[in-house]
Parts: C-alpha cells; structure tokens; sequence
C-alpha cells in the first residue's frame, strides 16, 4: 500500500500524504518505510514534504520524520517541509521540530527556499 504520492518538478521531488489522518501504527510503518526508501535511494538532493492532508498524527510519525530527515541529511538532501496546518505547526513547536527542520507556508514558498 502505497501511502506517499511522489511527483518531481524542477529537480524536486515533493511528497504528498494520500491520508488525513496517520493515527495507527501500520499507516507510520507503511509511511515510514516508504520516507526511508526514498532516503536511501533517491539522486535528488531536493525533497519538500507537502503536509496540506494531514490534520493529525501520532508522536510515532514525528519519529520516523526526524528519521527521514537525518537520513537525507547525511546525504546531502535538502528537505523542507511546507503546509503545516496549526495543530502540526504547534506539534512541531512543542516537539522542537521547528527549529530542527525547514518549514515553509506554502509549495510555492518552499520551492524558492531550495
């Protein structure tokens, strides 16, 4: 089951969630399998995680995105994350993920950060 949506444009890969809501532990396996694949594989060296559908998440998926994030960090990958809504902005705050990773409001202001 796939649970990211991949497109690249602009030598960018950007990462969509096809759930609202990552609440079970299976849906953070599936995703975080699926963040670490394209960590370990991908040849670009610019990725923007697309957080427009999520509304909620578990603290087991905040785990597997500093995960992912360190992964492509000791790859040379840029990763910035972009359409938090104010529930994760807050998470992500509280967490001190905010000053961890690169946040933008929108796709658009993401894609001129990289």
């Amino acid at each position: 089951m796939t649970s990211l949506l991949q497109s690249v444009s602009d030598d960018v890969m950007i990462l969509d969630f096809e759930q609202t809501k990552i609440l079970h532990q299976d849906a953070v396996d599936t995703i975080g399998s699926e963040l670490q694949n394209i960590a370990r594989t991908t040849d670009i060296k610019k990725i923007i995680v697309d957080m427009n559908r999520i509304e909620l998440m578990t603290s087991s998926m905040i785990g597997q995105f500093v995960s992912f994030h360190k992964q492509c960090e000791a790859r040379g990958i840029n990763v910035t994350f972009c359409n938090l809504t104010s529930q994760i902005t807050e998470l992500f705050k509280i967490t001190k993920l905010d000053t961890m990773f690169q946040i933008k409001g929108t796709r658009e202001d993401a894609m001129k950060g990289l």
